[in-house]
């Protein structure tokens, strides 16, 4: 798919509104700390929809009670120009991808034990997201399935549970392929 010009000066345009709202201020008065509040950042690369019609952003905003960025994905019409937040109880939702079809919108988001998990949103007739994997080490990538009916994912192995003086050994072996090898050995 192709994507239009006039997507890309949307998103531009986008950016470069948020920014200069957050900083609009008479040239008299002084950048102030109530200001840095204001800030916005869109974080990552947009995700078009496969029907091009609407974009997903991830966006980036400071929370000075909670001492944390927090993040959002935000959904916008490309026609109409609304703009929709998708995720207003997840501060850390980001890595938005479209299904295949557009019915669904697939993002990383922690969960309750704090790791990264992918949920899937219904971008049709609405629904709240669910959950698809859980984990220890939680998710660090995904991919939908090119007929959409199934998402790959990668996560680390969870490291397995020594018992007794073992689980303070934090030692390793190191095997054939050492980093200081120079040359093969000759059988």
């Amino acid at each position: 798919m192709k994507t239009p010009k006039s997507l890309f000066y949307l998103i531009f345009l986008l950016s470069l509104s948020t920014a200069t709202a957050a900083f609009a201020q008479s040239p008299q008065e002084p950048l102030n700390l109530d200001d840095l509040g204001d800030m916005v950042v869109l974080r990552q690369s947009p995700s078009i929809s496969p029907d091009g019609n609407q974009v997903v952003l991830v966006r980036e905003h400071s929370n000075f009670e909670q001492n944390r960025w927090e993040r959002s994905l935000e959904l916008i019409d490309l026609e109409t120009g609304e703009q929709h937040e998708l995720t207003p109880e997840r501060p850390r939702a980001n890595d938005p991808k479209w299904s295949p079809n557009g019915d669904r919108l697939a993002f990383l988001d922690a969960g309750d034990e704090g790791q990264m998990q992918v949920y899937v949103l219904p971008m049709k007739g609405g629904g709240e997201a669910r959950r698809l994997t859980s984990g220890k080490e939680g998710v660090r990538f995904y991919e939908w399935s090119p007929d959409g009916r199934s998402i790959v994912f990668g996560r680390m192995d969870e490291p397995e549970e020594r018992k007794g003086e073992e689980r303070h050994n934090r030692s390793f072996e190191v095997g054939v392929n050492s980093y200081l090898t120079q040359s093969r050995q000759p059988k």
